[in-house]
């Protein structure tokens, strides 16, 4: 049997300047500034950083303000109905085709007034022309975006994306509101201005748990056993280990609304630095798993694009997952294994009322490509999902 390799890293693209960094918890007074104009030319558009993506989603509705329902798809985090409910609105949930929105359901549903939360599942991009048709209807569309990272075919008013730690880009914490609406980007700087960075402990946890895991995912290569174990062990230590989602999210509570840490606002200046080979890497590792798993590649997920992972879909994902732990693959946490990820959050979404996102939940398997997967891991993967699905 193979020694059991955990393959999900958080903040896989750091260098050790960056573990030192978010160690040393010690940040330039204009890191956030810098920060935000790194990201302004490559996304084209003007942003304001914020301590989470939850955060900015939170502000960007508030911006927004919508006087009719918000429609979202029933394949998501539960930090996304979260946002919505502290924004004081309510979802109405939508059936996926493929990992994202069916957009011929929205075409039906939609009224003036309405917003539309067009969610970017994996990275794979939604029909940009189909969202412009539903703007011109008075549909206003909100584009999260924490799945990807460009400012590629952007349809919507606002767009919202993540810098946490399991993202293209790492942070370690963080988020972005951005629009090319000079009015609404200083709206969201107001809502801003009242807000205090993420608590000291908070931020502080999330930025230890990439740094510890970035260092003892060096040591695999010369110490694969101790290595690994020793991620299991640091993930069971709350010292050492930040939870994607807290208690109280899961249980639907509200979103802590925060500014930017400075600190990681420094880290994220540092990954955007390299942004370029690190999709580079991604879609070279799409390509690769599409073209050595193309019999469980869906048609949807078939993409020439770097996508944050590698959706599959096999038999049954939960029984695929054992059987790859079994021949040493361990891919973490799958996204999503739940129309609202992860199983038993609390929220208003009613099960059977969005039977393909429940079908998909039960089959998906999502692919790591992020820069620390080399060929021959990638390799190992595609053999252990053959063997497994076999």
């Amino acid at each position: 049997m193979s020694p059991l390799r955990l393959l999900h890293v958080p903040s896989p693209d750091w260098t050790w300047r960056q573990v030192r960094l978010a160690l040393a918890q010690a940040a330039p007074s204009d890191a956030i500034p810098l920060f935000e104009a790194a990201a302004r030319d490559r996304l084209r558009m003007d942003v304001v950083a914020f301590g989470s993506c939850r955060s900015a989603l939170v502000a960007a509705l508030r911006v927004l303000a919508p006087p009719g329902r918000v429609l979202a798809p029933a394949y998501t985090c539960v930090a996304v109905p979260n946002a919505v409910r502290t924004a004081g609105l309510e979802i109405t949930w939508l059936d996926v085709a493929g990992a994202n929105i069916d957009l011929d359901a929205v075409e039906r549903t939609a009224q003036p007034g309405d917003l539309l939360l067009a969610q970017h599942t994996y990275g794979l991009p939604l029909d940009s022309r189909r969202l412009r048709q539903l703007a011109d209807r008075g549909v206003t569309v909100l584009e999260d975006r924490a799945h990807r990272f460009d400012g590629d075919d952007v349809a919507g008013l606002a767009s919202v994306y993540s810098f946490e730690h399991s993202k293209v880009v790492s942070a370690g914490i963080g988020g972005l509101v951005a629009s090319a609406d000079p009015a609404l980007i200083e709206s969201a700087r107001r809502f801003r201005a009242d807000l205090e960075p993420p608590a000291q402990a908070v931020s502080r946890r999330a930025l230890r748990t990439s740094a510890v895991q970035i260092s003892l995912a060096a040591a695999e290569p010369m110490l694969p056993s101790f290595a690994s174990l020793a991620r299991r062990v640091a993930r069971r230590v709350p010292y050492l280990a930040a939870p994607s989602q807290d208690p109280s999210e899961l249980s639907g509570g509200l979103v802590d609304v925060r500014s930017m840490d400075p600190v990681a606002a420094a880290l994220g200046l540092l990954s955007l630095e390299r942004l370029e080979a690190n999709l580079r890497h991604r879609w070279d590792m799409c390509h690769y798993y599409q073209s050595e798993l193309g019999e469980l590649v869906p048609p949807w997920a078939s993409v020439d694009r770097p996508l944050v992972r590698q959706p599959v879909l096999v038999a049954d994902a939960e029984a695929t997952t054992r059987r790859l732990r079994r021949h040493g693959v361990d891919l973490g946490v799958r996204w999503f294994e739940a129309p609202i990820h992860p199983r038993g959050s609390a929220s208003s979404y009613t099960p059977g009322s969005a039977p393909n996102a429940e079908a998909l939940a039960t089959r998906v398997l999502s692919l790591p490509t992020h820069v620390r997967i080399t060929p021959e891991m990638a390799a190992r993967v595609v053999r252990a999902i053959r063997d497994a699905a076999a």
